[in-house]
């Protein structure tokens, strides 16, 4: 891929550019979307007993992390750290 379309990500606060990302071409989406298909036909095929302990690890890994994501969503939104914290990571 030469020349990507790049979207640039920025604080809406400070005006800040936080990241530059490129812009996947439609065939790659397409490609993405597929695969997620099948990885949810497969997450479906999968004992409940597993997904649930699954997403209560993803659940812990998530409030471990609860410093920096709310840093980083309120970098994104613009929002105070407080209301990503709590509308955001722990509603």
């Amino acid at each position: 891929m030469t020349n990507p379309k790049i979207l640039k990500t920025i604080n809406p606060l400070t005006g800040e550019i936080l990241a530059s990302l490129p812009i996947s071409p439609s065939e790659d989406i397409k490609t993405a979307f597929q695969k997620a298909r099948l990885s949810q036909k497969i997450w479906g095929e999968t004992p409940l007993k597993f997904r649930k302990r699954r997403l209560l690890d993803l659940r812990e890994l998530i409030i471990q992390e609860k410093d920096e994501l709310k840093s980083l969503i309120s970098q994104e939104t613009g929002k105070p750290e407080i209301e990503s914290l709590s509308s955001e990571i722990l509603p």
